[in-house]
């Protein structure tokens, strides 16, 4: 196998047969099950490095009937984002997506999302239905992603597999040595958000909130406000 990033599963032990059956089966490309189960069998824990350090997070979340699903994981389909066999993108995605939190913008880098995506939620500064995020008519996935130096990475906010919110939001997100919670919580025309890094934020997509943004930075809040939980700004979020 030619590929740049090995599955090991590919290629130990009983190989191919660690997922498929020879001989005939029930289910389409001879699996063993539904591909996602067949997964879980290595990635329903954690796997060590030599160290003892984690390499590979579990996401056990994806079989739990109470979380909400992020598309392939949706329809129990590893290979939707992962190039199940060997691939040449890191973390044996199909397409590019960062590994950080923080990054200058690039359309590139987000490849593997926009496969499935509209790239202009990133793209269009001002919209009044692209997305249901914004502050009126300002789109705040474009004020969070769309920056020369400190774009906030689409992990940030979202987890890729399942999570116990709508929209998939994160109940937390890892960054550096810190485990920030993001507080979000939904409204009827918006929504707000609490995060370690940040203040409190509220949004509104009929009734814009009047923040001011000084050279193109996030606004501030008016009224109540909360110190932000330190960040050395080297984290990446799992």
């Amino acid at each position: 196998m030619n590929a740049k990033v090995k599955h090991t599963v590919a290629t130990t032990d009983n190989a191919c047969l660690n997922c498929h059956t020879a001989h005939g089966g029930d289910l389409a490309k001879l699996m063993r099950a539904q591909q996602v189960k067949v997964c879980m069998k290595c990635h329903n824990e954690p796997i060590p490095r030599p160290d003892g350090k984690t390499k590979i997070a579990a996401v056990s979340e994806v079989l739990d009937p109470k979380m909400v699903k992020h598309g392939p994981a949706a329809d129990g389909s590893c290979g939707g984002c992962h190039d199940v066999h060997g691939g040449q993108v890191t973390r044996l995605l199909k397409k590019e997506y960062p590994e950080v939190f923080y990054q200058g913008f690039e359309l590139s880098k987000y490849d593997l999302c926009f496969s499935c995506h509209d790239k202009q939620l990133v793209l269009t500064q001002k919209t009044t239905g692209l997305t249901n995020f914004r502050n009126g008519e300002e789109n705040l996935h474009f004020l969070h992603v769309n920056k020369s130096d400190k774009g906030r990475s689409c992990r940030a906010c979202h987890s890729v597999h399942a999570s116990p919110n709508d929209l998939h939001i994160r109940e937390s997100v890892p960054y550096g040595s810190w485990n920030m919670p993001i507080n979000y919580k939904r409204a009827a025309d918006g929504g707000s958000c609490s995060p370690g890094c940040h203040k409190p934020y509220t949004y509104d997509r009929k009734n814009a909130v009047p923040y001011e943004h000084p050279e193109g930075a996030p606004s501030t809040p008016p009224a109540t406000t909360q110190p932000a939980v330190a960040a050395d700004g080297k984290g990446g979020a799992s």
